[in-house]
């Protein structure tokens, strides 16, 4: 999959006194119907970003819930919707997780990615699977696009190393191997100890703090991918990827008073292979095909005294078939259509006993339209959904089905005026997963879909000032999300004994706002400022005589920042970047004593670029939390302090 128009091909025209035309690219954020935020591999490494997660925290209306260090598992959230609901789309197919919904962001690298996409509600690219449109919003990872016709071959290599143990080398080969085929292989190694120090107040004295250091926080993995790509006579593209992926990491428990003692460990391991081929068939129609096959398993152990052998061991194992057919037919310049069709069949397992061995078949079709004008654009699609589930240990069966509408609308008022204005609306419709369903200590078969309704309207605006002021632009978007039959855990005859039901309503009103601007003092001295803020009211809708009525729901702070400042000049980079993230509540009542305090997470680096003919290296050097800020993101799982980073990045063409 290629990403489409990092730059829109209209420009907007300013008329200043001195009657001066004046003309900029734009970022394809200015003209897109839905918010829309993207970083190069350019950008996130001016962020000191080691995974992804440490990337998309400088968007705005992303949430990334992190426990901790490299290991620590990480999901993001869109607009506190819930990680459920945000897809994770991998070179044009979307990654799935049918144990718990949400894909753990660590098993994707940051070294193999040239572009990390956020779309909230629905990109402006109609001609994609039916499977992008069940999302409320979708995070696209693209790697590197070969092609055979570049006969070079390309060597990349990168080496990083830091505080708490950090070893982390990684090295790619990309090559021509006829006039129809190019291949690429990729592979990487992180391990870090994680051992890292953190204050725990005393429990009888707040002001007073000892020091202890994290453990079992450790992480080893590895990944190998391997990408296969054609260009044919007849305009047809393929694109054959197999990626492996290994990982061993110590489960951190929570850091409480006299027991830092943590047993539980994950082993995972993913394969997965996926086909994509496009082919234009004539002036009017495109076709494209996409196919996959993954397996994956985790093997899960916990070391207590609790169980009978001292020892706790689960086997969880998955796997999913997945074929696409999508046509795009091209009206006019104007006018286009698309129709995509997604088949999907899923199976889980685990070790216990009472495993009732589900399956899952989905069968997905969107119709979807889009009329481009240089001043307007609208677009609209409608997705049905027809899921079935299955229990082979007592051969019943569930079936369910829905249509989701969706109408985005971007339209330019003044010809002259840089400025657009955006709305649109979704329904999505998420399922139960099958942990939901049937790994609760009281199983819930007739747990029923969420539903959202998402409403969004927005501004941008985008223009530069000659080549000393070069990029000057602005978002702002004001949202309202409604969730109904929110699927939520409740105690049951004990706090021992929980079940999942659906009981909960939620109003989510928030507000988006992106800055971003570049200016030059001179050819060889360039500044870039960026800055980003979430406003976010998030209320229990469930029961006006309940407690937790119009409660903000836990973790969801009303105010999240980010910024970064960047200094290029003839010796070296400066970066400088900032996290903000205010109080929030750990518990579904906003009692004082369940507050969480805010954090600001401040970072620095220094990066030097070298070139000497074909060969060229990129050294950096890295202070994270530079103020040692204490903080956690999660209640009880504290984050690291003051850490450092060297690494070196050499790419050479043969």
């Amino acid at each position: 999959m290629t990403l489409n128009a990092q730059t829109l091909s209209d420009s907007t025209v300013l008329h200043p006194l001195n009657e001066v035309e004046v003309k900029a690219s734009r970022p394809s954020s200015f003209q897109s119907v839905a918010p829309l935020q993207t970083l190069q591999a350019k950008d996130w490494l001016k962020m000191n970003a080691l995974q992804v997660s440490d990337a998309l925290k400088y968007f705005s209306g992303i949430q990334i819930k992190d426990y901790g260090g490299i290991g620590g598992l990480k999901t993001i959230s869109i607009r506190s919707l819930g990680a459920n609901y945000s897809g994770i789309s991998y070179d044009g197919i979307i990654v799935y997780d049918y144990q718990t919904g949400q894909s753990d962001l660590s098993r994707f690298s940051l070294e193999n990615l040239q572009s990390l996409t956020v779309s909230i509600g629905e990109n402006d690219q109609i001609f994609q699977t039916a499977r992008h449109r069940a999302s409320a919003g979708t995070l696209t990872l693209v790697t590197p696009a070969f092609s055979p016709e570049n006969e070079k071959k390309e060597i990349k290599a990168a080496l990083k190393g830091g505080s708490f143990g950090l070893f982390n080398p990684s090295a790619s080969l990309t090559t021509s191997l006829n006039k129809t085929f190019s291949l690429n292989v990729f592979g990487e190694y992180l391990q870090s100890e994680g051992n890292y120090p953190y204050k725990q107040p005393s429990e009888y004295n707040p002001d007073s703090t000892s020091i202890k250091h994290r453990n079992n926080s450790d992480v080893t993995y590895y990944t190998f991918e391997a990408n296969l790509s054609g260009k044919f006579n007849n305009e047809g593209k393929l694109r054959l990827k197999t990626n492996y992926y290994r990982s061993n990491r110590g489960i951190p428990g929570p850091a409480i008073y006299y027991n830092t003692y943590s047993g539980e460990r994950s082993k995972d391991q993913t394969v997965f292979s996926q086909l994509n081929y496009t082919q234009k068939l004539n002036r009017l129609f495109d076709f494209q095909t996409n196919a996959k096959f993954s397996y994956s398993s985790n093997d899960y152990t916990d070391k207590n005294n609790k169980y009978p052998d001292g020892l706790l061991e689960t086997f969880y194992y998955q796997r999913e078939y997945y074929l696409n057919m999508t046509w795009l037919y091209t009206v006019s310049e104007k006018l286009s259509f698309s129709w995509a069709n997604d088949g999907i069949y899923g199976n889980f397992s685990n070790s216990f006993q009472y495993c009732p061995f589900p399956s899952r078949i989905n069968w997905l079709s969107a119709l979807s339209g889009k009329y481009e004008l240089p001043r307007f654009t609208l677009t609209g699609s409608l997705l049905n959904q027809f899921t079935e589930d299955r229990k082979r240990i007592d051969h019943s069966t569930k079936s369910n089905w829905h249509l989701s509408p969706y109408l985005g609308f971007s339209v330019k008022p003044s010809e002259t005026l840089p400025v657009r204005l955006r709305g649109y609306y979704k329904n999505t419709y998420r399922f139960p997963t099958f942990g939901d369903m049937y790994l609760s200590s009281v199983p819930n078969n007739n747990l029923q879909p969420e539903n959202a309704d998402q409403y969004n309207f927005g501004v941008t605006f985008a223009t530069s000032f000659g080549n000393r002021f070069s990029l000057l632009s602005f978002s702002g978007d004001g949202y309202n999300n409604r969730i109904k039959n929110k699927i939520i855990a409740l105690p049951r005859s004990s706090m021992f004994i929980w079940s999942v039901q659906n009981y909960g309503k939620t109003d989510i009103k928030g507000l988006d706002l992106n800055l971003k601007m570049q200016f030059s003092w001179n050819k060889k001295l360039v500044c870039s400022l960026s800055g980003a803020y979430t406003y976010q009211q998030v209320l229990d809708k469930t029961d006006k005589d309940s407690q937790m009525y119009n409660q903000q729901l836990p973790y969801t702070p009303r105010h999240t920042a980010s910024g970064t400042i960047r200094i290029e000049t003839p010796w070296g980079d400066l970066n400088y970047t900032l996290l903000y993230c205010g109080k929030r509540y750990y518990e579904r009542i906003n009692r004082p004593e369940y507050q969480m305090r805010s954090y600001a997470d401040q970072g620095i680096s220094l990066q030097k670029n070298i070139r000497w003919k074909s060969h060229q290296w990129l050294l950096t050097a890295e202070c994270l939390n530079f103020s040692n800020e204490s903080y956690e993101v999660v209640r009880s799982f504290p984050m690291p302090g003051r850490s450092f980073r060297l690494g070196v990045k050499y790419n050479y063409e043969l």
